[in-house]
């Protein structure tokens, strides 16, 4: 299995994220507030019955 999340690493915030409301976060990208979500995510998954 093959799984890839925000490919082209874009800055986005979890709708269910409480941290979107950390508004005190003074390394926010853009001027935006709160801290976002993690950028690229690649994972594999290999399962082998033995």
């Amino acid at each position: 299995m093959l799984q890839a999340d925000n490919l082209f690493n874009v800055a986005y915030q979890a709708h269910l994220n409480r941290l979107k409301y950390f508004e005190y976060y003074a390394a926010a990208p853009g001027g935006r507030l709160g801290i976002y979500s993690p950028g690229r995510n690649l994972s594999v998954k290999v399962v082998v019955p033995f």
